[in-house]
């Protein structure tokens, strides 16, 4: 186990005279999770993909035809890409962009962006229906945690204070489950920034705060954060 990990445990044991079944054994549960997660560096790791590696990625038919770039993805509760925002190669029906849902066709991540299940003179055909859907599914983004809503969304505890920003989305390495955040953790009242810390996707709930996503941590997830940031 790492020694500087070691460290901060008993540090945060130190920092009050309550017995440890009494401080919640649940800060300590997250410490030892946090450092699990984060020894194999899933920023880093060529397991994992990154968000705004993906958002660079293109979206293809079955034939492999090139039809957009990826612009955003719209994942479920369970953190599965499940609504492609594509950037069209060229305007289709004065339409630059076309939201694609799993209700729609096959939608089948790849690692280098996702293939489309249909071939693109049948996705022609089905723009209609596609178009028609495009109000349901843009009320569903306004819900639902996408790429780039969660980029640079705050990150809160359940009392309501800041925890830190979430810096990016990792994927696992073909794009189709979104593995962990990676949320720079504050270190104080200043707003100074310790280390990235990745957590898991499924470890936070998400919640809209006027027109912005915030992520919302238990209180012992959000102190084990912190704690582990600064080391």
């Amino acid at each position: 186990m790492n020694i500087k990990f070691i460290i901060a445990l008993i540090l945060a044991m130190m920092t009050t005279t309550m017995p440890v079944s009494a401080q919640g054994l649940g800060y300590i549960g997250h410490m030892e999770k946090l450092g699990r997660v984060n020894a194999s560096k899933p920023e880093e790791n060529a397991r994992y993909l990154r968000g705004r590696i993906l958002l660079t990625q293109h979206i293809s038919d079955k034939r492999s035809t090139v039809i957009g770039k990826v612009n955003d993805v719209i994942l479920d509760k369970n953190g599965r890409s499940s609504v492609l925002d594509i950037e069209m190669s060229s305007p289709v029906m004065g339409l630059d962009h076309l939201l694609v849902g799993e209700g729609d066709m096959v939608i089948k991540p790849t690692g280098n962006g996702y293939t489309l299940g249909l071939g693109k003179e049948r996705i022609m055909e089905m723009l209609p229906i596609l178009i028609a859907n495009m109000d349901t599914a843009a009320g569903t983004q306004n819900i639902a945690p996408s790429v780039k809503s969660l980029q640079g969304a705050v990150v809160k505890n359940i009392d309501g204070w800041k925890i830190g920003v979430v810096k990016d989305v990792i994927f696992d390495a073909l794009g189709g489950q979104a593995e962990y955040l990676l949320v720079e953790a504050k270190t104080g009242l200043l707003w100074g920034y310790g280390k990235g810390v990745s957590i898991p996707f499924s470890a936070a709930s998400y919640q809209l705060e006027g027109k912005n996503l915030e992520v919302v941590i238990d209180n012992d997830l959000g102190r084990a954060m912190v704690d582990y940031s600064k080391n």
